[in-house]
């Protein structure tokens, strides 16, 4: 009975005896590709040495944990495409990141198929390309350099597509020479720059640059102006290679000067002398016994009369010809072109040698000399600020750095990392990562400018985050570097710390605006804030409340105790108003016992009295605790600020301060009862006095409404409804006693008592002394402390 496998066991031994052979035949080891054979569940069974000392020996293991560092097969696999039939074979790219570096490579993926065509495995190969990703870099890095140059040259420069000869970019001469704009020549075709008869001479040119690579000195063509004028031009051309894409770069210098003195050597040749007379390069002709027989003035301005003279004795000082000369070429009807440093005036030319043929019919070397000392000096100057620019970046005392469009710091110097205490790896998170949350929205909202090109530049002082969580100072000035399109590419970002000079600022503007005894605002200080504020709460529609409070008897306290526990009566005042009010309140010293405190983003009506409240009960926890011989009593007036009834700041002080005096006239008078029934001084504004009767008050002559407490200042009411503080309402209070209780009355507070009852503090606001003494007559009757 012969025994029958399975499809999964039959595969398996096919695709195990392939790797043997393959083994055994050790080509694949010759190659310098990676090879792998993988079965068909993508597990290694075979690495070629290539392959091994790229990766390392990984049989046995599934070749997307070796490769794509994965835990399953990607969709993208080339093999995966292999093994599911749609394609026999297929490519692919892959980047693979090693311990040091991330290396890059193509990817060829097979199928391995017995006799019946079934598929039983695949061969994978792998061959490394990174050096050629290095080099597209490099290329890259070096047309950008190339362009600074390209924009400044002193000839028309095109920049052409090799195959369909278009114009990709250009400079500024190259639009001052054909009259177009230099948007209008981008994208248009070389060719239509000249005339129809010689555009196939004009394809035959760049064909044969791009087979020699350089080809310079075409003339006898004629190029169109916008106008439809036609201009002669000398042509030179440079091939740029790329894999990517092959482009000529084409200088063009307008001829016509040059073609006029061609012309008129076909005609007379005493008249090519006054030609090259009139010239602005220098010329001069050499016979083929290397004697110099003609300059032009051009020539002689620079070197002098040598007419006659051996070419190689005066230019090289030497006895023979130089063995580089390109007579020899010249005789044979070619010409040359080159550069000459002359030891003379140590002056660079660029220089055309030419043959002319005399009326004798011998031939001579005319070479036009072309002065491009100030070119190579600006060609020069470029890697020399290259260079410097380095030294600066690497060696200077500023923080700077390269930063990309995303934020990222693509570079930075060593001042800049030691300024914030950071290694060079730990600064590549991005630039918000160390700037200080409050100041993010700003410096993202210039950078975000000077990324859309709103701004080439901006500065801006802020906060960033050194290493060790401390806080460094910085002025920022940053300014875009763009590319040859002029889009935002880098920032380049320059950061001095000025730590030192904004905590001497600070020490300065709190001097300023800082009270020396107590440590709070004073004057100064407090009204710039507060009128801010107020500027705020009218654009907020927001409340406001301004207390002004007055520390009663100091003059007493100084005259009983002296100055010393004056001043001390004054700070610990200061103290109290700290622990009173909030951080987010402004409190101020503004005179010598007057205080002042605006209170700001206000969480509901009557918060004010709670706070002033608090602020008596911490005075009478002073007194008590404190071990003085007087006792700190305070008079206080609260005014409110109202954003449907804007005032000034001088507005809402003046209030304030005539509720305060009024206050501490009231609170003089009710000094007799307070004491007389409690037996010390009250801790509220005006002491309050529950009913013990049946009374009641009518709400502006509507609603009649129980009444919870009463005072000689205001009334605490039961009410069916809310009211909204800074309401005016009349009440009258009963029953009355020997006259009529009725006063206007504004809302200080208002809160929901029960689910159909609500409660109002209310202040009097019309008191005269017939007010006063019925309330009195009133409390003294119907209420109890």
């Amino acid at each position: 009975m012969t025994r029958r496998h399975s499809k999964k066991t039959g595969g398996t031994a096919f695709i195990k005896h392939f790797v043997l052979s393959v083994r055994q035949a050790g080509s694949y080891d010759a190659l310098g590709d990676g090879i792998s054979i993988q079965d068909t569940d993508f597990r290694i069974l075979y690495q070629n040495k290539a392959q091994k000392s790229l990766f390392g020996d990984h049989h046995g293991e599934y070749c997307y944990t070796v490769f794509a560092r994965r835990d399953r097969v990607c969709e993208k696999c080339p093999m995966a495409t292999v093994f599911s039939r749609k394609a026999e074979t297929a490519t692919g790219e892959l980047s693979h990141q090693g311990r040091k570096e991330t290396s890059f490579f193509s990817i060829t993926a097979s199928a391995v198929k017995d006799k019946a065509g079934r598929i039983r495995g695949g061969i994978y190969a792998v061959r490394d390309i990174t050096e050629h990703r290095r080099e597209d870099e490099q290329i890259r890095e070096s047309e950008e350099k190339y362009s600074a140059i390209f924009k400044n040259a002193t000839e028309a420069l095109y920049l052409i597509d090799a195959v369909t000869m278009k114009i990709t970019d250009c400079n500024q001469k190259a639009s001052e020479l054909s009259g177009y704009t230099v948007r209008a020549l981008k994208g248009m075709n070389f060719r239509d720059l000249y005339p129809e008869e010689e555009q196939d001479i004009v394809s035959k040119i760049f064909e044969k640059a791009s087979e020699t690579g350089y080809l310079p000195g075409i003339c006898g063509i004629n190029q169109f102006r916008s106008n439809k004028v036609h201009i002669p031009v000398e042509l030179n051309l440079i091939t740029l290679r790329s894999r990517a894409k092959n482009y000529i770069i084409c200088s063009a210098r307008d001829t016509s000067r040059q073609r006029e003195a061609e012309e008129r050597l076909r005609l007379e040749h005493e008249r090519l002398i006054n030609i090259f007379d009139s010239m602005e390069d220098g010329l001069y002709i050499v016979n083929q016994k290397y004697e110099i027989e003609y300059i032009n003035p051009a020539f002689r301005r620079e070197f002098g009369a040598v007419k006659g003279r051996k070419c190689y004795e005066y230019f090289n000082n030497r006895k023979n010809a130089c063995r580089w000369c390109s007579i020899k070429k010249i005789s044979a009807g070619k010409s040359e072109r080159g550069e000459w440093f002359s030891p003379k005036n140590l002056k660079t030319y660029d220089l055309i040698d030419t043959p002319v043929e005399k009326p004798d019919g011998s031939i001579s070397k005319l070479t036009v000399l072309r002065d491009i000392t100030e070119r190579k000096k600006v060609e020069e100057t470029l890697r020399e600020n290259e260079k410097r620019f380095r030294n600066i970046f690497r060696f200077s005392p500023l923080g700077i750095a390269i930063i990309d469009a995303e934020g990222n710091l693509a570079e930075a110097n060593p001042a800049f990392r030691d300024m914030l205490g950071y290694a060079e790896d730990d600064l590549f998170t991005g630039f918000m990562y160390i700037t200080h949350p409050d100041d993010v929205k700003e410096n993202l909202k210039l950078f975000h400018e000077l990324v859309e090109g709103k701004l080439d530049h901006y500065q801006i002082e802020k906060r960033c985050y050194r290493k060790d969580g401390s806080l460094l100072w910085g002025k920022i000035y940053a300014a875009a570097i763009k590319d040859q399109q002029g889009k935002f590419k880098n920032a380049l970002t320059i950061i001095e710390d000025i730590t030192e000079r904004r905590m001497m600022e600070e020490k300065i503007r709190s001097a300023i605006v800082a009270d020396d005894l107590t440590g709070l605002f004073n004057r100064r200080g407090f009204f710039p804030l507060a009128e801010q504020q107020i500027k705020v709460a009218l654009r907020k529609k927001k409340w406001l409340s301004l207390l002004y409070i007055d520390l009663d008897g100091l003059k007493i306290i100084n005259d009983e105790h002296g100055h010393m526990e004056g001043d001390q009566a004054l700070i610990d005042t200061a103290n109290i108003l700290k622990r009173t009010f909030r951080e987010s309140d402004i409190i101020a010293r503004i005179g010598g016992d007057e205080f002042a405190v605006l209170i700001t983003d206000l969480p509901g009506p009557g918060v004010d009295n709670l706070l002033t409240r608090h602020c008596y009960e911490n005075a009478d926890i002073y007194n008590q605790k404190g071990g003085r011989p007087y006792k700190l009593v305070f008079s206080m007036g609260v005014a409110h600020y109202d954003p449907e009834h804007p005032c000034s700041l001088e507005e809402l002080l003046n209030k304030a301060d005539a509720l305060m005096y009024a206050d501490k006239k009231e609170r003089k008078d009710d000094k007799d009862t307070s004491l007389a029934e409690t037996g010390k001084p009250e801790r509220r504004l005006h002491v309050r006095y529950r009913t013990v009767k049946e009374c009641w008050a009518a709400f502006d002559d509507s609603d009649v409404v129980k009444i919870k407490d009463i005072s000689s200042g205001g009334i605490c009411l039961k009410i069916p409804h809310r009211t909204t503080a800074d309401s005016v309402h009349t009440i009258k209070v009963f029953p009355s006693v020997n006259g009529e209780v009725t006063s206007k009355a504004s809302v200080i507070w208002s809160s929901q008592g029960t689910p159909r009852q609500y409660e109002a503090g209310m202040q009097f606001s019309e008191i005269d002394e017939n007010f006063k003494k019925s309330l009195k007559k009133f409390i003294l009757k119907y209420t109890e402390k």
